[in-house]
């Protein structure tokens, strides 16, 4: 500081105080210490700031359901043909010679893309017309599909009874369609007969109604006991006659007919064997007796066109009539032995014959020591200790309640912590064969471990629950939830969902069930750059930052700040 001189005008003095107050003294530069770790924490900083460009790239592909390497695929573009003729020019002797003779002939080099049929049909076709016919597309795909898909769905039905009443629905609606052809085409209606007329010869010719099969030996064993076999085996036989025998002709009236009518009648009918038993579809043969389907084979006989539909419909009113037969009779049999059953126990009631529960259980007893070979048992009517010496015999080994409870006392023996012995031989005491180290030590090194905590089955009787920690289940348990769920009940819920096909559609099992990770072979993975993040794309010379500057300023300690006031 410079003396004051003095100076007569106060003013002067004043301006001079507050410059000398102005001043700051210079500060003191920091240490070397000091310097370089405000050096890091800027560095820290930028550095921070830097690497966090790439948080969200690699939380999106962490939380992406699917990943393919490479990420950048590179997309194959076709360049049109014209494109790379257009730009082509012949420059060997070779190639202008084939290009002058190309033209000269005027054929054209490459294809056209469409056709003049095509490119007519485009500009005659106006935008709306074009997506009325892609509706239209659409819609006729879409009815083609669920056709498809009922039609997978009916062929997987295995009920015999689906099958025989969809084929019976076919056979009337086939029959309604015929009759309203030949009520509108009756030419048609003929073409349409004699294509059956050809298929039923067709059939006839194979060996399929012979009865000689798999399925029909196997029907034949089973014919015996189920109804239902029993029905298919009529309905073979009934097929293998209608196909056997032979179709009748009208012949011209002009023509007298010198045959009788006998010949005329299938004669190809074995008659039954004499030994043939009923229940043997087998030893029957072909049925020859009188049935009424020779009366609707009659209809098929002529060629008109009503009688054959008069003829099915008979048979079918036939098939119906057999089958609400058949169950009138089941009805009927059933009705009669509950009507026998009841008429028993009205008569038993007023004879006064009712058994006494003793009676019913000596009755059980005998039958069960009968079977079981208990000999030597004694069943009186009153029942006491003979029927329970016999008990007692029948169930002498099959002790399972006390059994049980012996196996869950051993368990739970098991299951307690075992003291830990620490006691060595010859340590304070004589050791050697055939000595052992005496109580009081052994009282001293033996352990007691805590006492474990209550089973989960102590006041279950019936149960047994083991509570060992299973090594191989503990491979697949998790001790924290996994990296994409926020909440525990989100992961129970994924792995309580099933992933096999059986529980999920197709679409869903492939979703499920689709690697988390794709590679290709032969391409090279490459590390993330700096084009994958939006802000890093920009050039580093249009928005670069400068290189790190560090200025660093010591702050003035308080000390000193308070020696300069004193002064």
């Amino acid at each position: 500081l410079q003396p004051i001189r003095p100076k007569s005008a106060l003013s002067t003095v004043k301006k001079e105080l507050t410059k000398v107050k102005q001043k700051k003294a210079v500060e003191l530069p920091l240490s070397k210490e000091e310097a370089e770790r405000v050096v890091r924490e800027a560095a820290y900083v930028r550095t921070s700031k830097d690497v966090g460009k790439w948080q969200q790239v690699v939380l999106q592909n962490r939380r992406a359901e699917q990943l393919v390497f490479p990420l950048k695929q590179e997309i194959a573009t076709v360049v049109p043909l014209e494109q790379v003729v257009s730009t082509w020019k012949a420059r060997t002797p070779l190639e202008q010679e084939i290009f002058g003779l190309l033209h000269k002939t005027q054929q054209p080099i490459t294809d056209p893309l469409l056709t003049p049929e095509e490119t007519a049909s485009l500009q005659a076709m106006s935008l709306e017309e074009a997506r009325q016919r892609r509706a239209e597309l659409q819609k006729a795909r879409v009815v083609q599909s669920y056709y498809e898909a009922k039609a997978r769905r009916e062929k997987k039905i295995k009920s015999k009874k689906y099958h025989r009443v969809l084929k019976k629905s076919k056979r009337r609606k086939a029959l309604k369609e015929f009759e309203q052809l030949h009520k509108t085409d009756p030419e048609a209606a003929l073409a349409r007969l004699e294509e059956l007329e050809q298929l039923r010869m067709q059939e006839r010719m194979s060996l399929k109604h012979q009865n000689k099969g798999k399925w029909a030996r196997s029907r034949a064993i089973m014919a015996k006991y189920d109804l239902e076999a029993r029905k298919a085996m009529q309905e073979q036989l009934a097929r293998n006659k209608e196909l056997t025998q032979k179709v009748r002709v009208e012949l011209p009236e002009e023509e007298p007919s010198d045959v009788p009518e006998e010949d005329l009648t299938s004669g190809t009918v074995p008659a039954i064997p004499a030994g043939a038993s009923g229940a043997n579809p087998w030893m029957l043969g072909k049925p020859s007796g009188p049935t009424e389907e020779p009366k609707a084979q009659e209809g098929l006989e002529n060629v008109a066109v009503p009688d054959a539909v008069e003829s099915k419909e008979e048979m079918e009113e036939d098939e119906e009539e057999e089958e609400l037969s058949e169950e009138e009779a089941l009805l009927q049999d059933f009705a009669q032995k509950r009507h026998v059953r009841q008429q028993q126990a009205r008569s038993l009631e007023e004879q006064g014959g009712e058994l006494t529960a003793r009676e019913c259980v000596s009755g059980v007893l005998q039958g069960w020591a009968k079977a079981r070979g208990v000999v030597g048992a004694v069943f009186c009517p009153e029942g006491g200790i003979d029927q329970r010496g016999v008990i007692t015999e029948a169930f002498a080994g099959d002790d399972v309640v006390a059994d049980f409870s012996r196996e869950k006392r051993k368990a739970e023996e098991a299951a307690k912590p075992q003291p830990v012995n620490l006691v060595l031989p010859g340590w304070g005491e004589w050791g050697g064969t055939g000595l052992k180290p005496s109580a009081r030590k052994i009282k001293r090194f033996l352990l007691k471990p805590p006492p474990a905590p209550p089973r989960k089955d102590q006041h279950l009787p019936h149960v047994i629950m083991s509570e060992r920690r299973n090594i191989h289940a503990a491979a697949h348990q998790v001790s924290e939830l996994p990296f994409p769920f926020e909440k525990h009940q989100q992961f129970e819920q994924s792995i309580r969902t099933p992933v096999g096909a059986t529980w999920n559609t197709q679409r869903a099992f492939q979703k499920l069930t689709t690697p988390r990770i794709i590679t290709r072979a032969g391409h090279i993975i490459q590390p993330l750059s700096a084009e994958d993040v939006p802000d890093m794309a920009t050039p580093a010379g249009a928005g670069a930052k400068p290189a790190l500057e560090i200025v660093p300023q010591r702050p003035e300690p308080p000390c000193r700040r308070r020696r300069r006031r004193a002064r």
